[in-house]
């Protein structure tokens, strides 16, 4: 996800923005929630953006039937994180 985000001029150190994402079992993203806004209104649509760009995201192997436990992902979001 990080590799695919464009980080806005905006995007100050200590920001965090909490996203929920449900998958499909292909990896592919259905729905991105802003769970708690990181209070910068760019830097919140910059990370969700780049969760829809990064779709589908990998998943563990099909054979390990982990996928309900990765159905749905709390994705904390942090400006400050290398990409």
């Amino acid at each position: 996800i990080y590799q695919r985000w464009i980080k806005p001029p905006t995007a100050s150190q200590g920001l965090v923005a909490e996203l929920r994402v449900k998958l499909i079992p292909t990896g592919d993203v259905i729905s991105i929630e802003l769970y708690k806004s990181s209070g910068d209104t760019v830097f919140d649509k910059s990370v969700t953006a780049a969760v829809r760009k990064a779709s589908p995201l990998p998943l563990p192997p099909a054979e390990e039937n982990l996928f309900d436990t990765f159905r749905e992902l709390h994705l904390p979001m942090r400006a400050d994180k290398k990409t």
